[in-house]
């Protein structure tokens, strides 16, 4: 999108339309998101850094944007995902996301925290997402900027991740 930048002149913008329909399943939803996939051996260690922004206050929930980084093995089945930083589990937790709090029209940084590959990984994707359930019934979405994936070096090093 031109319309929005952190630096530079164009961000990805990710949108979506949520409403709640009369019938089963009762909730029509959108997620919508970009992702890049990456060569990647078990134990190694990758952070994924950026920021997002809501042009205007988030309605409902769950809507949110957030970044990610999951792990997949060489016949493509998810060996886990690791959203936003202060996860403890393999398992997605959301955390540090853009959402219905976040101030709207600020860019607030978002960090996956250092994400370890489990044993039978081949490759990590990562991810920018804004996934809304909320049945609000209106179109709403987040920005996403400046973004930096890094590889640590074997100790966990992270210095050459600038």
């Amino acid at each position: 999108s031109s319309d929005e930048a952190r630096s530079g002149e164009q961000s990805v913008f990710h949108w979506g339309y949520s409403r709640t329909v009369p019938f089963p399943a009762f909730l029509d939803g959108s997620a919508s998101g970009s992702y890049q996939e990456f060569v990647a051996a078990p134990g190694s260690q990758w952070r994924l850094t950026g920021y997002g922004k809501t042009p205007a206050k988030l309605e409902g929930t769950p809507a949110f944007g957030i970044v990610q980084v999951s792990f997949f093995d060489s016949a493509g089945r998810d060996l886990g995902t690791v959203e936003t930083a202060g996860n403890t589990t393999t398992r997605a937790k959301i955390s540090n996301d853009v959402h219905s709090q976040s101030p709207v029209g600020e860019w607030v940084f978002l960090d996956t925290g250092v994400a370890t590959a489990p044993e039978g990984t081949a490759t990590v994707q990562v991810f920018t997402l804004f996934v809304d359930y909320s049945g609000s019934g209106v179109s709403q979405g987040v920005y996403f900027d400046d973004l930096s994936l890094c590889a640590l070096g074997e100790d966990g090093d992270e210095s050459d991740c600038d």
